[in-house]
């Protein structure tokens, strides 16, 4: 798993390259929202986004099922 700012991409995606025009872009807008993550997003096909959301919703099940950890300190 391949972790882009807080989405999970599977290694196994075939990932676009996006290559830097020479007008630079700026990396956020005025309202904070990151636009790498934007561009990088729609850089993807609407299946490989829709397998990003689905292999988050998968691990956030994980998490949800997961044990606790004890927080008994005699264990």
């Amino acid at each position: 798993m391949l972790w882009c700012g807080t989405m999970a991409v599977p290694i196994s995606t075939s990932l676009q390259v996006v290559v830097p025009t020479a007008e630079a872009k700026p990396d956020y807008d005025e309202n904070g929202v990151d636009l790498s993550l934007v561009r990088y997003s729609l850089s993807l096909t609407p299946t490989q986004r829709l397998k990003a959301v689905e292999n988050f919703m998968n691990a956030m099940a994980s998490v949800r099922t997961a044990q606790p950890l004890s927080t008994d300190s005699t264990k």
